[in-house]
């Protein structure tokens, strides 16, 4: 997970004053990007965790990162989701258009011509049409 810090939580987790790290960003030591802002100048700076821990690198801290006083949390792993496939088949499809059964075109899906999933036909007429395959498929989700 990527995050991105403010001039005064970089100096907290830096144990530097604000002054400090402004500094460092002016002279090109901190890498730093800047953003709308409010205050005087309009604007203000914002850096990354790599930046940061690559000052911390060169002027000799380990950076404390707790002392930003921000919470930081792992998303919670989400349970595997049941998914079970009722039904599926294929369809050509050009553009915004199905082939239809007597060789037409329509932008009605439900109208399509539709191909066993295993045979050869749908490659086939793929292939006559210079249409796209598509694989439909009708799924059943457990929601919980």
């Amino acid at each position: 997970m990527k995050h991105e810090f403010t001039t005064q939580e970089v100096a907290k987790i830096l144990g530097k004053s604000t002054w400090t790290i402004k500094q460092y960003g002016d002279k090109g030591f901190l890498k730093r990007t800047a953003v709308k802002g409010s205050g005087r100048t309009g604007i203000k700076y914002i850096y990354s965790e790599e930046a940061v821990q690559a000052c911390a690198e060169k002027i000799g801290v380990d950076p404390k990162w707790e002392d930003s006083d921000r919470v930081f949390t792992r998303p919670q792993e989400q349970p595997e989701e049941k998914i079970e496939v009722l039904t599926e088949y294929c369809v050509i499809r050009f553009g915004e258009f199905y082939l239809t059964d007597n060789m037409g075109l329509n932008t009605d899906m439900s109208k399509a011509k539709r191909f066993d999933v295993e045979g050869e036909a749908a490659k086939q007429y793929r292939d006559k049409t210079q249409g796209t395959l598509v694989l439909i498929q009708t799924i059943a989700k457990e929601i919980a």
